[in-house]
């Protein structure tokens, strides 16, 4: 998908919302999981743009973003100059945690246990998951 197809995606699930904006609770925590990793086709054009369109409506998500490949990210010069441009393009804030496989036995308990603590104390929640 190009990029402006992606924008023309993003503004098209935004126009869906009502006109006087969405009815979410306050103190509602919006997030955002990704767990497909790091790909700049993804996060910098559909989910970055997705994530402008539902801010500009009022949503702001947090993008919760599970790597795969952490240590390279955080460890090569490019990767942390990718998460500080990402960073800084977002309306929320970005977290960055390990990918746990979550198919099996051992991963599923993991990969809930992250998604709990990092909503630890945060009131009611709503999670849009992408992967």
């Amino acid at each position: 998908m190009t990029r402006t197809a992606a924008r023309d995606v993003a503004r098209e699930r935004a126009s869906a919302l009502a006109p006087e904006g969405p009815a979410v609770p306050a103190g509602t925590r919006l997030l955002f999981l990704s767990t497909e990793g790091f790909a700049p086709t993804v996060h910098d054009g559909q989910v970055l743009d997705l994530l402008r369109a539902l801010d500009r409506v009022g949503l702001r998500f947090d993008l919760l973003l599970m790597d795969p490949l952490l240590p390279r990210t955080l460890l090569g010069r490019a990767g942390r100059a990718r998460l500080r441009r990402l960073a800084a393009a977002l309306p929320g804030r970005l977290v960055l945690r390990p990918y746990v496989p979550f198919e099996d036995r051992a991963g599923a308990p993991i990969a809930r246990l992250l998604l709990r603590r990092h909503l630890r104390g945060s009131g009611p929640a709503l999670v849009r998951a992408a992967w």
